[in-house]
């Protein structure tokens, strides 16, 4: 917890510290650098929510469940202090909200969760079947492990989270294309 606490001060203070760390997230730490920045009581409210309960409620009502994965520091995100560059315990459990948040609205047969690092899982990132808890493979045979949001998705990742926040205009409301994961 005090790791935690500590984190969430941090970037709260210094937003543009946020980092992705090995993780394939820099289009969600965006998210994470606007909201530390623009709506620190979002972040924090987040991240005590799901360290608490293991969900997140948003604007709309709807629970995000947060997978048991997440909610242990994995990796770098167990170095206390962090090292620069790395994706802290926060940021693990911000992705791990957001990118669900945005899965779990959709409908879909899978979540992102923390999975240990192996020899075919480099960033520990992946997408688990929510009905056989299974890593999910790509055609390949080999583990699927996050590769990012298009921008579509993280604009309707930010409205979930942010809920109507209209008045506001944050510029990631205004996407001028989706050219897929960065």
């Amino acid at each position: 917890r005090e790791q935690l606490a500590g984190e969430v001060v941090s970037n709260l203070a210094k937003p543009y510290t946020v980092s992705q760390g090995q993780h394939g997230t820099c289009n969600v730490k965006i998210l994470d650098v606007l909201l530390n920045a623009k709506h620190p009581d979002k972040v924090a409210d987040m991240i005590s929510e799901v360290a608490t309960t293991g969900k997140y409620t948003l604007p709309s009502g709807e629970v995000v469940n947060v997978p048991a994965g997440t909610l242990k520091p994995a990796q770098d995100a167990s170095h206390h202090p962090r090292w620069n560059g790395e994706r802290g315990f926060a940021g693990q459990i911000f992705d791990s909200t957001v990118i669900n948040a945005h899965l779990q609205s959709n409908n879909m047969s899978f979540r992102f969760d923390q999975v240990p690092i192996t020899d075919e899982i480099k960033s520990g990132d992946v997408y688990v079947d929510n009905k056989t808890d299974e890593v999910l493979t790509g055609v390949d045979g080999k583990p699927a492990e996050f590769k990012g949001l298009y921008v579509s998705q993280i604009v309707e990742a930010y409205r979930l989270v942010m809920g109507n926040n209209d008045s506001s205009r944050d510029w990631i409301l205004d996407p001028i294309s989706d050219t897929g994961p960065t």
